[in-house]
């Protein structure tokens, strides 16, 4: 067991900030983790500062050997008496006299200076030596606990970020809907019909509701019309902006008016009874499609649902051992979920 004096949040935590309860033979406390300990015992601060006293130790005492070394030198060569130098003759290098020597003496008097030997190996240049391959290894030992270093970084942070995932999908709004309602308007002249979606938010935190759309269409294809919802004016009528957690959900309404102008080579039938006999040849599709784009704790998210208008397979219709009306027919289908998706998004919405 062990508690920390003064919480640190950087990654560096000294051995001072922590005092052991129970203090065995290793180091079994980790302030923040395990992998940021380099050797038992120590952290990786510890390290760099004893890395670097070394280092400075090291150039010190190179420094000083070195300037042994030059004033040996220095010394030595005060001692020595200097030679005699005779005054130098300023000669043409193409003048006639010079072209009329030997080649010999004119390649001795072209010849430069050269080392013909190099003075012995004294014990500072062996203490230089010594000092530089310390300092090459403390380099490379500096070098190797930086890549540690940010190693350990890189999984502290890989480990945030899985740890922040899991956080939002345990803590994140969640949007249910689920069309519930149907019904007939004024079905003997210019009909029109109503629907609603069951809008709720059964998560833990806030939604704040951004792009929406959603409309009922009457198409004669079964594919999916949302697409068209994507730069769409039809938005939805919505609470507010901002949806809390609720069990209780809310009302969400749809219209479609049959005096609506529509595909002029497929115009709709004129009276309630040809549509839903249209409805029921399966000619005509009645649609109930949205997205509703929202931000929860810092992500985006798109809802999308896709209802249709169909037939109830083995259940009663409203009337069985009566004649139906057209009306009463349209009313015993019900709405038969084809997408119910939710995915994040990138963007925020707007």
């Amino acid at each position: 067991m062990c508690s920390t004096v003064t919480y640190r949040c950087d990654l560096l935590v000294c051995v001072q900030d922590v005092r052991h309860i129970v203090q065995p033979r290793y180091n079994y406390c980790t302030p923040i983790l395990r992998a940021c300990q380099l050797f038992l015992g120590y952290t990786f601060d510890i390290v760099l500062q004893k890395l670097f006293i070394v280092a400075v130790f090291l150039n010190l005492l190179a420094y000083h050997y070195d300037d042994q070394r030059r004033q040996a030198t220095s010394a030595a060569k005060g001692q020595q008496p200097a030679a005699y130098a005779p005054s130098a003759v300023v000669e043409q290098t193409d003048g006639p006299a010079l072209q009329q020597r030997d080649p010999s003496q004119k390649a001795e008097h072209d010849q430069s200076i050269r080392v013909v030997s190099l003075p012995a190996k004294d014990k500072y240049d062996y203490i230089s030596l010594g000092a530089t391959i310390l300092l090459t290894l403390v380099g490379i030992v500096g070098v190797g606990a930086g890549v540690c270093t940010l190693r350990t970084i890189q999984d502290q942070t890989n480990e945030l970020i899985a740890q922040n995932r899991t956080m939002v999908a345990k803590e994140r709004a969640r949007l249910d809907l689920k069309a519930v309602s149907f019904a007939i308007d004024n079905p003997v002249d210019r009909w029109s019909f109503e629907a609603s979606i069951d809008l709720r938010n059964i998560g833990a935190s806030n939604a704040y509701l951004g792009k929406n759309a959603g409309a009922m269409y009457v198409t004669r294809s079964s594919e999916d019309p949302s697409a068209a919802l994507e730069d769409s004016v039809l938005i939805l009528s919505l609470p507010d902006k901002l949806l809390a957690p609720s069990i209780s959900p809310f009302s969400v309404p749809f219209w479609f008016w049959s005096s609506l102008p529509d595909d002029e080579q497929n115009p709709l039938p004129v009276g309630l009874p040809a549509f839903t006999a249209e409805v029921f040849a399966g000619t005509l599709f009645i649609h109930l499609c949205g997205f509703v784009e929202y931000e929860t704790l810092g992500t985006y998210w798109r809802r999308e649902f896709w209802y249709v208008r169909e037939e109830g397979f083995g259940m009663p219709r409203p009337y069985p051992n009566s004649p139906q009306t057209a009306q009463d027919k349209l009313l015993s289908r019900y709405w038969r979920e084809r997408k119910n998706a939710e995915y994040e998004i990138k963007q925020k919405p707007n």
